[in-house]
């Protein structure tokens, strides 16, 4: 079966999910809420068994979020409670999800 063509605003993600929760973690709007992994999924409109586990997981270890509660569920850290780095890398996230957000929605063009 033929995947389908992924979206050039997903394309630097590798996956529209992961475009989807990067987005979400970085919006200053959800900064200190608490979110489980089927939560997130349901509120994103994805598969909770897809790879939204290893992306919240990703995104842990990079300083964006916090386990809290048991391993599926994860606080959204505030700026305030970032390293530096992680402040950075959230800023640096959000500006580029800003950015895509302008880019049509097409197919990416495969080498024939």
């Amino acid at each position: 079966m033929a995947r389908a063509a992924a979206q050039l605003p997903d394309w630097i993600f590798s996956a529209p999910n992961k475009r989807r929760v990067i987005a979400y973690v970085v919006s200053s709007q959800n900064h200190g809420k608490l979110i489980s992994e089927r939560d997130l999924a349901r509120t994103l409109g994805v598969d909770p068994r897809g790879s939204i586990d290893e992306h919240l997981f990703a995104l842990a270890q990079l300083g964006l979020l916090q386990r809290h509660e048991g391993p599926r569920r994860f606080r959204i850290l505030r700026r305030a409670d970032m390293s530096g780095i992680a402040r950075d890398l959230s800023d640096a996230l959000s500006d580029l999800v800003v950015a895509l957000e302008r880019v049509q929605a097409i197919p990416v063009k495969r080498p024939k």
